[in-house]
């Protein structure tokens, strides 16, 4: 069977997908916030999802003072480290709440903040992942 059998969009399709399994910013880029941004948690939820926003804000805000630095960096390392762990957090307050693209969103950003690529952290980039932070909107049961 030949790829010309193939529809032009299922081929399109793999292909993005492809790449998006490959390289993380890609996903990130290509997965974008749900329209959907919504939380209904308990209170108990509700402290720990600010304390994982707020730290993942400032982490996100120290990759961007990194940006163009050449290197390793403990700063950065740490930053990443942070993002990963409260992407995770919120993710799993984002299950409990019932909101799969917010949970799946959260755990591309943390597939994308321990990728090794640190040239997949663009500062636009990074900034959009902030914008989408700070625009969950969390209600209390």
């Amino acid at each position: 069977m030949t790829l010309s059998c193939f529809p032009r969009n299922l081929v399109l399709a793999c292909m993005v997908l492809g790449i998006t399994l490959l390289n993380p910013a890609a996903a990130i880029q290509n997965i974008g916030f749900p329209d959907d941004q919504r939380l209904v948690v308990g209170k108990a939820d509700l402290k720990q999802f600010q304390t994982a926003q707020k730290a993942m804000h400032n982490a996100l805000m120290t990759l961007v003072k990194f940006d163009g630095v050449d290197g390793k960096s403990k700063g950065r390392d740490a930053a990443l480290n942070a993002i990963s762990t409260n992407a995770q957090i919120i993710e799993g307050i984002a299950k409990r709440a019932g909101n799969n693209d917010v949970a799946t969103f959260m755990a591309t950003v943390k597939s994308w903040s321990t990728s090794g690529d640190a040239d997949d952290r663009p500062p636009k980039l990074v900034k959009q992942i902030e914008d989408g932070l700070l625009g969950l909107k969390v209600i209390t049961k």
